[in-house]
C-alpha cells in the first residue's frame, strides 16, 4: 500500500514500503524458497503492472529463484509471465492457478507453454467449492493431467490443490450431529488415488498450509 500511493515512483524511490519488499524477496531467497509467491489481487487497480514490478524485483534480488506468479486473473498471469521471460535464460516459473471448473477459459495461458517453460498449479476445486469425495478430486486430476500435458507440460511441472481446509474447521460432524467424511481426509485420500496412478507418475500435490 505504502508502494502504491506514491505513484509511478514507488518503485523507483527509496521508500519505507520498498524497502520491506526487497528484505523480504531476498530472505526467502536466503532461506532456499524453491519459488517466491508474488500476488497483488489485493490491489484491485493496476494489477497487470504491479505483477510486471514485482518480478522485476524478484528477479533482481532473489538469487536466480524463479516467481511464483499468482493471481485469480488471466492477464495478470499472462503479465507476470512475459516479464519473467524477458530477462531471457532464466528459471522457469510456477503459475498459481487455474481453476478445474474454468479450465477453458485459460487456454490462452496454455498456449503459451508451447513457447516457454514453466509449472502450473491445477486447481481442483467444484462449482459449489471442494470436491465432494477422493474419487471427484481424483477425476478432476485426470482430467486436468490430460489436459496439460496435451498443452505440453510434463507430469513434474504439474502441481494439484485440492483445497486443502484446515483441521480446525473442517468439521467432521453435519448439522444433525452425525459422523461425515472431512474434506481435509478427502484431499489426502483424494491426493493418494493420484499419487498411485502410474499415468501421472512423477505429479505434485500443493497443501495450503497458510490455511491451517
Amino acid at each position: 500500500r505504502f508502494i502504491q500511493e506514491m505513484g509511478p515512483v514507488g518503485f523507483a524511490r527509496p521508500n519505507k514500503g520498498l524497502m520491506v519488499v526487497k528484505e523480504l524477496i531476498s530472505s526467502q531467497a536466503r532461506q532456499g524458497a524453491d519459488y517466491i509467491d508474488i500476488n497483488v489481487d489485493a490491489l484491485l487497480s493496476n494489477t497487470q503492472d504491479a505483477m510486471r514490478q514485482y518480478v522485476r524485483l524478484v528477479h533482481r534480488l532473489g538469487e536466480g529463484v524463479p516467481p511464483c506468479i499468482d493471481s485469480s486473473n488471466l492477464d495478470v498471469l499472462v503479465a507476470g509471465l512475459a516479464e519473467w521471460f524477458s530477462f531471457g535464460d532464466v528459471r522457469p516459473p510456477l503459475i498459481n492457478s487455474i481453476p478445474y471448473t474454468e479450465r477453458m477459459h485459460f487456454a490462452p495461458l496454455l498456449e503459451l507453454r508451447k513457447k516457454h517453460a514453466f509449472s502450473i498449479i491445477a486447481m481442483l476445486g467444484g462449482p459449489e467449492g471442494t470436491l465432494k469425495s477422493p474419487d471427484e478430486i481424483y477425476s478432476a486430476g485426470k482430467e486436468m493431467f490430460q489436459l496439460l500435458t496435451g498443452a505440453g507440460f510434463k507430469p513434474e511441472e504439474i502441481f494439484f490443490d485440492t483445497i486443502t481446509l484446515g483441521l480446525a474447521t473442517d468439521s467432521c460432524m453435519d448439522g444433525m450431529g452425525e459422523v461425515k467424511p472431512t474434506h481435509t481426509r478427502n484431499s489426502f485420500h483424494g491426493i493418494r488415488k493420484i499419487k498411485q496412478d502410474p499415468a501421472m507418475r512423477n505429479v505434485h500435490a500443493v497443501l495450503g498450509v497458510s490455511n491451517w
